[in-house]
C-alpha cells in the first residue's frame, strides 16, 4: 500500500512524498531526476521487495511539493531530505539517486554521513559541467522560458529520456507531471547542474554503493560510472548493456533485482 503524506522540512518548504512496504523494514530513501516526482518510481516500486520500507520524496519546486524561490541546488535538496528523514525519525537508510538526483544522493552522503548506511547511483551523473547537450538544451530554450513552459518542450524532453518499452500511458503520466515544474525553477535547477562539479571529498563516502547503468545511456557517459567506482571504495557497478538512462522505466524488473539483492546484503 502507498501512502501519499506532506511534510514540512525547512525554511517553510513542504514536500510530498509517499511511505510504503513495510513499516520496520531497512529504509530506501527513492531520489528523482530533475523535472520528476515521485511518480518516477511507479514502475519500479511494484518490483521492490516488501520488506523494505520505501520513503520517495518529490523535490522542492517539483510535482505537488512547495516551490519557493530559491534553494535549487542539490545541497539544498540534500539538506530537505535529510530533515525529511528527522522528521519520520529514521536513524540510517540506503539512499537512491536517479539521473541528476545522483547528486542530492551523493551530497546527502557527504553531509550527513551518519544517516546513510548504503548508496545507490542509477544513471547518475559524475557532473554536468561539460554535458554539451544540457548546456545546448539551457542556452537554447531553457534559459529563454517566459512565465509558462511550452507543453510541446514538455513531452519532447520527457519522450527523449525515455527510451524503449516505456508504456505510452506512463509516459503521458510523467508529462503532466513534469508540467507541474514552474519555469523559474527550470532555470534554476538547471543551471545549478550546469555549475556543480565533483566535489573534492567524494572519496569520504565510506558506505557500500551501487551504481547501476544502461549502456546505452547517451546522457551519462560510461566513463561517468567507471569513474564514480573508483572514486567510491566500497562500489560496485552494475550495467545492462541494452538500456538507456531510464533504464528503471525500460526495465524495472532488472533494475528492482539489483537494489533488492543489494538491500538483502545490508541487513
Amino acid at each position: 500500500m502507498i501512502n501519499e503524506n506532506n511534510m514540512l522540512v525547512r525554511d517553510g518548504v513542504s514536500l510530498k512524498y509517499i511511505d510504503s512496504g513495510e513499516s520496520r523494514g531497512m529504509p530506501l530513501v527513492l531520489i528523482h531526476g530533475i523535472a520528476d516526482s515521485w511518480h518516477a518510481f511507479e514502475l519500479l516500486l511494484p518490483y521492490l521487495d516488501k520488506s523494505i520500507r520505501i520513503i520517495a520524496p518529490t523535490l522542492r519546486g517539483h510535482g505537488d511539493s512547495d516551490k519557493p524561490e530559491s534553494g535549487y541546488d542539490s545541497k539544498e535538496m540534500a539538506d530537505d531530505v535529510s530533515e525529511l528523514l528527522n522528521k519520520l525519525t529514521f536513524e540510517k537508510a540506503v539512499v537512491l539517486g536517479a539521473s541528476s538526483g545522483g547528486l542530492v544522493a551523493r551530497s546527502i552522503a557527504l553531509r550527513y554521513p551518519e544517516k546513510v548506511s548504503g548508496l545507490i547511483l542509477v544513471g547518475s551523473p559524475l557532473e554536468l559541467c561539460k554535458n554539451p547537450n544540457l548546456r545546448q538544451l539551457y542556452d537554447n530554450e531553457i534559459s529563454k522560458f517566459g512565465d509558462e513552459v511550452d507543453k510541446d518542450f514538455v513531452k519532447g524532453f520527457v519522450s527523449g529520456l525515455s527510451g524503449t518499452n516505456v508504456p505510452s500511458g506512463f509516459i503521458e503520466m510523467m508529462t503532466e507531471e513534469t508540467m507541474k515544474m514552474p519555469s523559474w525553477v527550470w532555470k534554476e535547477y538547471t543551471a545549478s547542474l550546469l555549475a556543480e562539479r565533483v566535489p573534492e571529498n567524494i572519496s569520504d563516502i565510506n558506505v557500500p554503493c551501487l551504481i547501476i547503468w544502461g549502456g546505452k545511456d547517451e546522457i551519462t557517459g560510461r566513463s561517468d560510472q567507471e569513474e564514480y567506482a573508483r572514486l567510491i571504495r566500497d562500489s560496485r557497478l552494475k550495467i545492462h548493456e541494452g538500456l538507456g538512462h531510464m533504464l528503471y522505466w525500460e526495465y524495472p524488473e532488472a533494475v528492482a533485482d539489483d537494489i533488492n539483492e543489494f538491500m538483502h546484503e545490508m541487513v
